[in-house]
């Protein structure tokens, strides 16, 4: 016995089918969205709070003696310039895991 199943009910099913496949892929899509948002938030809150301690950094050495500032000045040079190679050296790799 074979069951044959009609072409408006099997066009049904097909319709349903896909907006099942088109809410799925706007769920992925949201959820992209989303994650990438959450990032940007926490760029956003990390980035003041990292120029805000820079600032009390900079305000301390400008209270200490004449010799310790050169060398507190120097150490955050130091740090600063550690940062941006790693910044840069993270580009570079992931400019090179693109290609």
């Amino acid at each position: 016995m074979v069951e044959v199943v009609p072409p408006a009910v099997q066009d049904e099913l097909e319709a349903l089918r896909e907006k099942d496949r088109q809410r799925k892929a706007a769920d992925e899509a949201a959820a992209v969205a989303m994650k990438r948002e959450g990032a940007e938030y926490t760029f956003r809150v990390l980035y003041e709070q990292f120029t805000a301690q820079y600032t009390k950094l900079t305000d301390a050495i400008k209270q200490m003696t004449t010799d310790n500032q050169a060398k507190y000045e120097t150490a955050l040079q130091n740090a600063l310039q550690k940062m941006i190679q790693m910044l840069q050296s993270g580009q570079e790799a992931e400019r090179e895991s693109d290609d």
